[in-house]
């Protein structure tokens, strides 16, 4: 309860002080040797990467990143309802509003 609430308070901390930046490293090869193109092989990587699904999701017009305060606003009423929804079950359950 209480270290995992800390632990998620410090984790997002760190994440607001910073500007992630995500590498994707793909092999052009098995052998990792130059002038050594396969294409079967990058595309896999490609596909299992997620790479292949980022593309088509811009292709269509969406953003695929979101500043974490334009996430927040997207998402934050869905949370909502799961927090009533778990305290909802809780006081069936006869546990209270417990908030640790």
């Amino acid at each position: 309860g209480t270290q995992f609430r800390s632990s998620i308070r410090s984790l997002i901390a760190s994440l607001r002080e910073t500007t992630p930046h995500f590498v994707r490293c793909i092999k052009p090869n098995a052998t990792k040797t130059p002038y050594n193109f396969d294409a079967p092989i990058v595309l896999r990587q490609m596909r299992t990467g997620g790479l292949v699904e980022a593309i088509d999701i811009r292709r269509l017009g969406f953003p695929y990143r979101k500043l974490h305060h334009q996430f927040l606003k997207q998402y934050s009423p869905i949370q909502q309802l799961v927090d009533k929804k778990t305290n909802r079950a809780r006081n069936e359950a006869g546990q209270g509003d417990n908030n640790e």
